[in-house]
């Protein structure tokens, strides 16, 4: 099964420096930001990756919308695309 063709993309990504946090932009020009707490940058890089492109998906997509979502980090990527996993308990929580 193949999976519809995307109207919109969207792109993300991650930073755990601090003062730092997370961002993405969408095929249509609308970006989002946002910074980590004190509490959040203690999470590991895998869940905030999670995180942050779930941010991005639930600030840009507009409702009934097929979107492409990229992402540099690949345990984010599975977690998203499949609206979970069994190795993150931290992820997981972020995808759902």
């Amino acid at each position: 099964m193949m999976d519809p063709p995307a109207e919109i993309s969207f792109w993300s990504d991650t930073a755990t420096s601090e003062g730092c946090g997370w961002g993405g932009h969408s095929s249509l020009g609308d970006t989002v930001q946002g910074i980590w707490s004190e509490k959040e940058r203690e999470l590991r890089i895998n869940v905030l990756e999670t995180l942050g492109a779930v941010n991005v998906i639930e600030a840009l997509l507009p409702p009934n919308t097929t979107a492409a979502h990229y992402i540099d980090n690949t345990t984010a990527v599975c977690y998203v695309r499949n609206f979970g996993g069994t190795k993150s308990k931290g992820s997981c929580a972020r995808a759902l």
